[in-house]
């Protein structure tokens, strides 16, 4: 079995299972009591794409920016910064600078400001013209959400847990027999089979260049959407290629490789034995095609 890590994204470098968490800022004093309440979620299994919200708290949305940078301050005109342009960004792709006004750099103007505007006010946010970096999550495509730790009406306190999220692209990670490593190649194609018996296409992305300690092949391949809750699943992997025609399938366990004539096979042939040379094509199934001009019928091949 393999292992789905519906966790990870490979190759995009944004959220990987994270929590959500609420942050309604200062710590409150013990004798307060808080008034921040979940009034609407995003569902289990549902997609969030940029400028979408994920939960919102007395009315206000938390909502996902397309960007691969963080968000991690307050934000303001004459701020400057990667996470400025990150913004301006992911504002400019959503529409809102549709005059041309706003210049996408790392300098917060007025004009950036009142893109920000425009966009609160078409998710019904609280009209500030700032960015506050508890009220957005980046990450640099669309997310899943995986799991709700929260029900709207439920009352937070600081970092409560609201959800679980992960990109759309999910890691499938397995090993393969040495016997397998010329039948897969970064870019082939795999058929994932889910617990549910959907299935699945995957792209292997890489195939570790050395053995693992138990003597296999760390494989890496990425399903580039698939609609699934949780964080895990085993999942079995199948692969299928034409890796040669018209050639000879052979047990590896026959094959020699030799000083002079490279990879060949030793052949009874009546009373007499001989190492016949062979061109290796490729294995699958635990078989392996070979060229071999020297063979010939009835041709016994010695182990």
């Amino acid at each position: 079995m393999a292992s789905l890590n519906l966790a990870s994204g490979g190759g995009r470098g944004g959220l990987l299972a994270t929590a959500v968490a609420v942050d309604p800022g200062a710590d409150p004093a013990p004798q307060e009591t808080s008034t921040d309440v979940v009034t609407w979620l995003a569902q289990p299994a549902s997609t969030v794409e940029s400028g979408g919200e994920l939960y919102r708290v007395n009315d206000d949305p938390v909502v996902l920016l397309e960007s691969g940078v963080t968000i991690y301050r307050d934000l303001t005109v004459g701020d400057e910064g990667a996470d400025v342009q990150a913004v301006e960004a992911a504002l400019a792709a959503l529409g809102f600078d549709a005059d041309g006004g706003m210049t996408v750099d790392d300098e917060y103007t007025s004009t950036t400001a009142t893109a920000v505007e425009d966009f609160q006010s078409s998710v019904r946010a609280e009209v500030t013209g700032d960015i506050d970096p508890t009220k957005v999550v980046t990450n640099d495509g669309p997310i899943i959400v995986t799991e709700i730790f929260t029900s709207v009406g439920d009352t937070l306190s600081r970092s409560d847990e609201v959800m679980i999220v992960s990109d759309i692209e999910r890691v499938v990670e397995f090993s393969i027999d040495p016997s397998q490593r010329s039948s897969l190649a970064v870019g082939s194609t795999l058929t994932v089979t889910m617990p549910d018996r959907s299935s699945a296409e995957a792209s292997v992305m890489s195939i570790d260049a050395a053995l693992q300690e138990d003597g296999t092949y760390g494989v890496v391949a990425l399903i580039p959407e698939v609609e699934v809750t949780g964080d895990k699943w085993a999942v079995t992997v199948t692969s299928s290629a034409d890796v040669a025609t018209d050639a000879l399938l052979l047990d590896p366990e026959a094959i020699l490789v030799t000083d002079t004539l490279g990879a060949a096979v030793r052949v009874r042939r009546g009373d007499e034995v001989s190492l016949e040379p062979i061109t290796i094509l490729g294995t699958a199934s635990q078989r392996t095609a070979v060229e071999a001009s020297g063979l010939e019928d009835g041709d016994e091949l010695l182990y």
